[in-house]
């Protein structure tokens, strides 16, 4: 038995009535210390850890089910991540997913607050429409039970309609517009870009892309031009006598001037953003965006935070950039 750090007369009252374990005590208060310790500690005996992520109250409500209603995000990632079933119905036979519904659970909530738990804030509520976000996504909920260094290890990028949503397992959900929509944006690479250091108090720069070379008008203000970008990446091929094949794609469907050659290929989401990191890095070091000046990094002093990034796709990279 693990002692919460802090209790009361009323709360310790409110755990007998309602048949709360200590796990449902630590996601309603939301102490998220206290909730990996008590995981911890029942994980010490046989069987232990499933009977504390399994436990159930009063009305069949499971810790998961508690930490949604609560929006506790940080907590309701770690009972995932620990094994915890989101397929469970309580004893009125409402699922896991059914406690994102405030509404019907009112008078639990209310309940919670007169033996002495915190109310809910405003911030809670959006955590509890990410967690609902996380069981309706399967690409979110094995972001969730997977865990890695980097602060977007495993996000997922999903298409929906006329935004792309970035799943992240850590800062939750970043909708942006790409400026393309149906078949269009069906089938473009999507992607972003983020420096690899993993320590919370530096800089992270971040910078999303569809491919495509054709104009992207309606995009976010964190998406780049399609057309710009696709040019810069080739000004970058000619003035450092890298490699660039021509494609039957160089021009849609219609025959390719010589102008346009290598278009399709500088085009890939990769690339541009990969030219984008390095003149951020120009823009940072030497003052200037011109590529030119490329070489002059090697010797300069930059900032840990654009000496690595890492590029995060919604599949595989392209083979012509795999290969080269």
């Amino acid at each position: 038995m693990v002692s919460p750090p802090q209790s009361s007369p009323l709360i310790n009252l409110a755990r007998e009535v309602l048949r709360l374990s200590e796990l449902h005590v630590a996601i309603i208060s939301g102490d998220l210390r206290f909730a990996r310790k008590v995981i911890k500690s029942a994980s010490m005996s046989p069987g232990g850890k499933t009977r504390i992520l399994e436990a159930r109250d009063r009305d069949g409500t499971t810790p998961l089910m508690t930490a949604i209603l609560c929006g506790r995000l940080e907590i309701a990632k770690l009972l995932l991540r620990q094994g915890a079933s989101r397929k469970g119905r309580d004893y009125q036979g409402r699922t896991t997913s059914k406690y994102s519904r405030a509404s019907l659970f009112d008078s639990k909530l209310r309940t919670y607050r007169r033996l002495g738990f915190p109310s809910m804030s405003g911030n809670q509520e959006r955590e509890r429409r990410r967690i609902a976000n996380i069981l309706r996504y399967p690409a979110a909920l094995r972001s969730c039970r997977r865990s890695g260094n980097h602060h977007y290890s495993h996000s997922r990028i999903l298409k929906r309609d006329k935004d792309l949503v970035v799943l992240k397992p850590v800062g939750g959900f970043e909708t942006f517009k790409p400026g393309k929509e149906g078949t269009d944006l069906l089938n473009a690479t999507a992607g972003f870009i983020a420096s690899a250091t993993t320590s919370s108090d530096e800089v992270r720069v971040e910078q999303f892309a569809v491919s495509g070379w054709k104009p992207n008008p309606g995009r976010g203000r964190r998406v780049l031009d399609n057309v710009a970008f696709t040019e810069l990446v080739r000004e970058v091929i000619y003035l450092h006598k890298f490699k660039i094949r021509a494609s039957r794609r160089d021009a849609g469907n219609q025959t390719a001037l010589p102008k346009q050659k290598g278009r399709f290929a500088a085009c890939h989401v990769e690339k541009k953003l990969a030219i984008w990191w390095v003149v951020e890095a120009l823009k940072k070091v030497l003052g200037t965006p011109d590529v030119g000046r490329m070489p002059e990094l090697r010797g300069a002093e930059v900032p840990r935070y654009y000496k690595e990034a890492r590029l995060f796709l919604d599949h595989g990279p392209c083979q012509d950039v795999s290969t080269s």
